[in-house]
């Protein structure tokens, strides 16, 4: 049964992760807005799979374990999560940089920037981009 349920799991992730990031397009023009609703669908995204690996934590550590063709719970969530970043919203993604790029610049420039925003967001493409 551990492959129809790590099938039937990563059907339905699949779906809520395409359904958050497709909520991304079209937000507010504003940079620091936007890359504000990135990090927190990132973030939410982030806690929902560390629930969903405590819920299937079983799973996790005898099925996935034995089977070398599948990937860990978290590492499925967050391929899932690149997936449908680069994918299917290059809009976003391209957006996603741009704006980071201008709030790296606006700071070199002297301006205030969220610190703390960039920080995560830069976090989140490290760990999307492996």
């Amino acid at each position: 049964m551990a492959p129809k349920l790590y099938g039937k799991l990563e059907a339905v992730c699949e779906k809520h992760v395409q359904t958050c990031i497709a909520s991304l397009v079209g937000t507010s023009q504003d940079a620091t807005v936007f890359l504000g609703s990135v990090e927190r669908v990132w973030n939410s995204h982030c806690d929902q799979m560390a629930l969903i690996r405590n819920i299937f934590l079983y799973l996790d550590r005898t099925y996935v374990l034995q089977t070398t063709t599948v990937a860990s719970l978290w590492d499925m969530g967050v391929a899932l999560f690149r997936k449908h970043l680069s994918l299917q919203s290059e809009e976003v993604e391209s957006r996603m940089i741009a704006d980071i790029l201008s709030l790296v610049q606006a700071e070199r420039n002297g301006d205030s920037v969220n610190r703390s925003l960039l920080k995560n967001l830069l976090r989140m493409q490290v760990l999307c981009l492996f």
